[in-house]
């Protein structure tokens, strides 16, 4: 793998997605449209997983500049074990991020507005280093979907960010974190954010340093 930069990713994000910006950000606003309609059925929240895992299969046949129908993406959610692999992906990170929002539950309960705010602090902080560690998983686990487990993407993702520098992809998360908390023009950079996080993981998956 390369030793790039912050600047460098963004560079390779915005390579990566402004070829196919149009068709990245319109299906992207798809799957937020059926994630949101799921929402009101039960067999529909159990598929969330699978359409996640087949979105995230389409933004790695894009950089790949591979060509793979609606249909056939639709499909990839649900191969190679894949559905039940991303609902447990999913399950163990609610559980992580419950007690990683511990302190922030707390902080909107206690009365004292420096320990509010101290807490609060400490549960975003926790939430970022969870989002820095795990920063590759499910883009492990769905590219790999027949070799590999929820579990054994979770170790292989912190063992592959603190190659490439834990620091460093922490940068990446926290920039991230604030421009989507900052500004609603957000979703139109998201094509080239999603691209940066498919460039981070090509190049971590590159097998000549």
């Amino acid at each position: 793998m390369k030793d790039l930069t912050f600047k460098d990713y963004l560079k390779v994000g915005f390579n990566l997605g402004i070829d196919s910006y149009f068709k990245i950000f319109f299906y992207t606003i798809l799957y937020y449209i059926f994630c949101y309609l799921l929402l009101f059925t039960i067999v529909g929240i159990l598929i969330i997983p699978a359409l996640t895992a087949s979105f995230y299969k389409f933004l790695l046949s894009e950089a790949r500049n591979e060509n793979i129908s609606f249909f056939e993406l639709i499909k990839q959610g649900f191969k190679n074990g894949l559905y039940w692999k991303s609902w447990l992906y999913f399950l163990i990170i609610f559980l992580i991020y419950m007690v990683a929002l511990i302190p922030g539950i707390y902080a909107f309960i206690t009365d004292y507005y420096l320990l509010s705010f101290i807490f609060y602090v400490l549960s975003v902080i926790l939430i970022l280093f969870v989002n820095t560690n795990f920063y590759l998983s499910f883009l492990l686990l769905v590219d790999y979907d027949k070799d590999i487990n929820p579990i054994n993407s979770l170790i292989e993702s912190s063992s592959i960010v603190n190659k490439l520098g834990f620091n460093r992809i922490f940068f990446i998360n926290l920039v991230f974190f604030l421009m989507s908390t900052l500004t609603l023009a957000f979703i139109f950079i998201f094509p080239i954010v999603n691209m940066i996080n498919v460039g981070v993981y090509i190049n971590a998956n590159k097998e000549n340093d």
